[in-house]
């Protein structure tokens, strides 16, 4: 990704299905910097894995990292993942599918 970027290639990472949250968060935190927008959404029905995750910390803490890293409006928060919001804003296009429809 930091090749690409650097020579001038968009770039975009997807991080989905999320299974390990604090691996995807410290992911995200090192992909940063060479990537232009982001799509994130969690795992679904799978052995019970979803059912043990914090989904509403995990979605604040992955949007606090990319708010920091200034990725507002680069990114755009899944269905699935978006149904766990209790406390973040979000901007039209951060949960518009369609938005980053590259």
């Amino acid at each position: 990704m930091k090749e690409l970027s650097e020579n001038g290639v968009k770039t975009w990472v997807s991080f989905e299905p999320v299974i390990d949250p604090v691996q995807s968060l410290n992911l995200l935190k090192k992909v940063l910097p060479f990537i232009d927008h982001v799509k994130i959404g969690k795992i679904n029905n799978y052995n019970g894995i979803d059912k043990q995750i914090n989904w509403t910390k995990f979605l604040s803490d992955a949007v606090q990292i990319l708010r920091d890293g200034n990725m507002n409006d680069r990114f755009y928060i899944k269905k699935d993942l978006l149904e766990f919001n209790k406390n973040t804003y979000l901007s039209d296009n951060e949960i518009n599918e369609d938005y980053l429809n590259l």
